[in-house]
């Protein structure tokens, strides 16, 4: 068999599975920082591309893509898109917190009111960016910057009522929303700029997955215990039920955008730390709530890209499905 003929079989059978061209290299990169770290960590452009440390530049990378295909027309609808997604996750996070304040309890199986608010109110960009630019709708991808709000511990705070909310900067959500603009900016003014920078939407999608891999440690599974199996079901079947609804009612979409945005973010496991910091009664559960996210992180991003998927899938065929008697 030719080499050609090799990659061709070989981009198939990826393209088989349930967004394949992510989850393959994503599993893959936490396979081999789970069992040897060490070898992503060699320094110079080894580092630079195939370690944690290269998500955010290929995500850059990818938003200027994106931005490059959004069409000025477009921009109240991306607005509108990406405040629907914002508000499930807020929606999502109230409602754990309400549970938690009805039932009078510290935890339920295990999960306390911290972890379940932060696993059902923060969004994973990087998957629902990489996810909603396999299934080319460029609106909802443009739209990850919005969701980014949902990032760091304030929403956390802010939802579960506690004083001393983080203030935000406007200089860091400048920075976020740059790449998207001026990609948005060459775009309109070039048609064939736009048309060049197409493929780097799809080209990125393997090494932005292989990336985020790498900073997926698989021996967090154990630590996080039946609880954060739970936390990661919980997150997307609560918080992602609420995203795809109002994504449907809303957005007029078929919820495949919303399920895209229930895969818990990393930076998730970082925000028990920064609570008990705000307010040190949290102390106590901080370390069992960062195990019990960092499995809901793990689990989000490996089932969260086929479900969204095949989601997409559903609503295409239904739609291609012609009624009885027509």
């Amino acid at each position: 068999m030719s080499a050609s003929g090799f990659w061709q079989r070989f981009k198939q059978r990826i393209r088989a599975v349930p967004a394949g061209l992510l989850l393959g290299p994503l599993f893959l990169g936490a396979l081999l920082h789970s069992l040897a770290p060490g070898v992503l960590e060699l320094g110079s452009y080894t580092t630079a591309l195939f370690s944690g440390a290269g998500a955010s530049t290929l995500i850059a990378l990818q938003l200027f893509c994106i931005g490059a295909q959004v069409r000025w027309r477009s921009v109240p609808l991306v607005l509108c898109s990406g405040g629907v997604l914002l508000l499930s996750r807020v929606l999502a996070g109230v409602l754990m917190a309400l549970l938690f304040r009805l039932l009078a309890v510290e935890t339920i199986a295990g999960i306390g009111v911290l972890a379940a608010v932060a696993a059902c109110s923060n969004t994973n960009g990087s998957i629902y960016l990489a996810v909603t630019s396999l299934l080319s709708k460029d609106e909802s991808a443009a739209a990850t910057p919005l969701l980014a709000l949902t990032n760091g511990p304030f929403l956390t705070v802010l939802i579960l009522g506690l004083s001393g909310a983080v203030s935000v900067s406007w200089l860091p959500l400048l920075a976020l929303v740059l790449p998207m603009l001026l990609g948005m900016l060459l775009g309109n003014l070039s048609r064939s700029a736009a048309a060049f920078l197409a493929p780097g939407v799809s080209l990125t999608l393997p090494f932005i997955g292989f990336a985020l891999g790498a900073s997926i440690d698989l021996r967090q599974l154990w630590f996080g215990g039946v609880s954060g199996v739970l936390l990661a079901a919980v997150a997307i079947i609560v918080g992602g039920g609420i995203a795809a609804l109002l994504d449907r009612l809303l957005n007029r979409g078929d919820g495949s955008a919303g399920i895209a945005a229930s895969a818990t973010g990393a930076n998730a496991i970082a925000i028990p730390a920064a609570v008990a910091l705000v307010n040190p009664a949290w102390q106590a559960g901080a370390a069992t709530a960062a195990a019990q996210l960092s499995t809901a992180v793990l689990i989000g991003a490996l089932l969260v890209p086929p479900l969204a998927q095949w989601l997409a899938y559903r609503a295409e065929r239904t739609k291609k499905t012609p009624e009885p008697g027509v």
